[in-house]
C-alpha cells in the first residue's frame, strides 16, 4: 500500500481519526488541510517546528462533532480592528503562548480552508511560521472560541 506524505500512523478512536506525518513543507500541509476540510467539518492541526521543515504532524478529524455556527467576532476585536495584513500576532491572555488570528473571520481551521483561496492559506502559514521560535509546538483547537486561533508553544 502506497503511503503519501510520509505517513507514519493512521489510528481510528471511535470517530475521530488521527493521522501522523513525520515530515512535511507548508505547501503539503495546505493541501493536505484542503483534501479533509471537503470531508469534515472538524479538524485540528499539531505539528513541530523544527529549523525550517514541520515535524510530527498530527490531523484529526471527526465528523460528528458539533461546530459553532458563527463566527465569534468579539473576543478579538480588538486585534482585528488593528490588522491591516492578512494575519495578525499577539500574546495570550495567560502569556504562555502566542497567538496567530487571521484578519479576516474564519470559525475553524476548516472553515479557514473553504474560505480562503490557496494562496492567502500559504501567506497565513507563512506568517504563522515566522511568528514561531526554532523548536516550537504550533496547534489549533478552536473549540472554546469560535474564532481561528493558532497557538504558539513557547
Amino acid at each position: 500500500m502506497k503511503k503519501t506524505y510520509k505517513e507514519q500512523v493512521i489510528s481510528f478512536v471511535g470517530f475521530l481519526v488521527n493521522v501522523i506525518y513525520i515530515q512535511m513543507n507548508i505547501c503539503e500541509v495546505v493541501d493536505l488541510l484542503n483534501i479533509k476540510a471537503k470531508k469534515y467539518k472538524y479538524i485540528k492541526i499539531y505539528f513541530q517546528k523544527r529549523g525550517s521543515k514541520l515535524r510530527n504532524v498530527l490531523i484529526s478529524t471527526h465528523p460528528g462533532l458539533k461546530v459553532h455556527k458563527r463566527v465569534d467576532k468579539k473576543t478579538f476585536k480588538k486585534f482585528i480592528t488593528n490588522c491591516k495584513d492578512l494575519a495578525i500576532s499577539f500574546m495570550s491572555l495567560s502569556r504562555r503562548n502566542k497567538l496567530v488570528i487571521p484578519c479576516k473571520p474564519a470559525r475553524d481551521i476548516g472553515d479557514f480552508t473553504r474560505k480562503y483561496p490557496k494562496t492567502e492559506q500559504l501567506k497565513f502559514w507563512e506568517k504563522v511560521l515566522k511568528c514561531a521560535p526554532k523548536n516550537a509546538t504550533i496547534y489549533t483547537d478552536g473549540l472554546d472560541v469560535a474564532y481561528l486561533h493558532i497557538k504558539i508553544a513557547r
